[in-house]
């Protein structure tokens, strides 16, 4: 790792690093045992009633897809289906991490006035990591292969095992292969801000203390290379999808005043949204064999987010080697946000699970600690 730092002046300071970064497989990743679960037979694009609840726009690149795989879209699925087996678990023959980062910034911290303190740094960065570990989910490997990909090219599809039947009516997904993977490569670069200040005064006679910490993060660029070293790797950005919101943020506000302390944080979660939303519908979404309407056309699944702000608040008072503390988590009772199933965006009864989400609801909390 190397540092560089530069003082113009004793209020503005100018700084950077370069450094690189190692990690070899862990013991979990490696070695862990082989295992067995399950997921809904529906998430199979290729099966008739989801393969029908697709963008019009999807369907006949999936339809292709699912034929290359020995798949019939019309009617795989409407006798009924099995369930999705999921392989997991470790690989031995994993390759290490590495990464390589730059960052670059400026710090302002404001020397005129002793009644109060005042820092505001910017730092840009560059993040690039190889052959980074991770364990693909059921809806990442399906999208992947069966949706997004033209011909089966992407290297999902590998993960993907299917019956090979005459019969293309019951070539269900035999098996789905999610143990841990090397990605080949990630790249991403945005920009940091943080905020400090703090200062003290008097309040009914005693000193009180009053801080406040924000940082915010903006994307600007997100992407990767899925097994890069093979030519039909697709490069995928996932600024602004779920996970990868281009802003983000977080801030602590404290006072401290005789043995009390009370204690207001916050964070921020930025919109965001798939990369293909899908148009509205201009058909109805019906059962083939029945004619049963789930859906009237003028619709379309739900496959983004708007912003979201979550308070917590909590009081504590110390008495000698005593400390008391009261408080509540999400104070607004801020609800995560909703979103269709079957969009490869995690969800539990199509709350969107993850990322930060509270999808407990307002909840109150206290506690005791004593010092020895």
């Amino acid at each position: 790792r190397a540092q560089g730092m530069y003082r113009p002046t004793d209020w503005l300071t100018l700084r950077s690093t370069w450094g690189t970064t190692f990690r070899a497989p862990n013991l979990r990743e490696q070695f862990l045992g082989g295992q067995i679960s399950f997921g809904s037979a529906f998430a199979d694009p290729c099966v008739a009633s989801t393969f029908n609840g697709l963008d019009p726009a999807d369907q006949a690149r999936v339809r292709n897809n699912c034929t290359l795989q020995g798949a019939d879209v019309d009617n795989l699925g409407l006798g009924g289906a099995t369930s999705i087996p999921i392989a997991s678990g470790g690989f031995a023959d994993l390759d290490a991490e590495t990464s390589e980062s730059i960052s670059a910034g400026i710090v302002f911290e404001q020397p005129w006035y002793d009644s109060f303190d005042f820092r505001f740094a910017v730092n840009y960065f560059s993040i690039e990591i190889e052959d980074s570990i991770e364990e693909p989910t059921l809806g990442l490997i399906l999208n992947a292969c069966l949706i997004e990909s033209t011909d089966l090219n992407s290297p999902f599809c590998a993960l993907i095992e299917r019956n090979t039947s005459s019969d293309p009516t019951r070539n269900f997904i035999s098996q789905i292969n999610s143990g841990f993977v090397n990605v080949g490569l990630i790249e991403t670069d945005g920009v940091d801000f943080n905020i400090g200040f703090n200062t003290d005064f008097t309040l009914f006679g005693s000193q009180a203390d009053l801080s406040f910490n924000g940082v915010a993060t903006y994307i600007a660029s997100n992407r990767r290379d899925i097994f890069a070293d093979q030519d039909t790797a697709p490069a995928e950005s996932f600024r602004g999808e779920y996970g990868y919101p281009l802003w983000q943020g977080n801030w602590t506000t404290r006072l401290d005043w005789r043995d009390l302390s009370a204690t207001w944080t916050g964070r921020y979660i930025g919109e965001w949204s798939d990369d293909d939303i899908d148009p509205i519908r201009t058909q109805d979404f019906a059962d083939q064999t029945t004619g049963f309407v789930y859906f009237a056309a003028g619709f379309r699944d739900v496959e983004e987010a708007d912003a979201k702000i979550y308070h917590d608040l909590s009081v504590s008072y110390d008495m000698d080697v005593w400390n008391f503390v009261v408080g509540a988590r999400n104070v607004f009772d801020e609800r995560p946000p909703l979103v269709d199933s079957g969009e490869g965006i995690p969800e539990t009864a199509n709350n969107v699970i993850g990322m930060g989400y509270d999808i407990y609801g307002r909840t109150w909390f206290t506690g005791v600690r004593r010092s020895f």
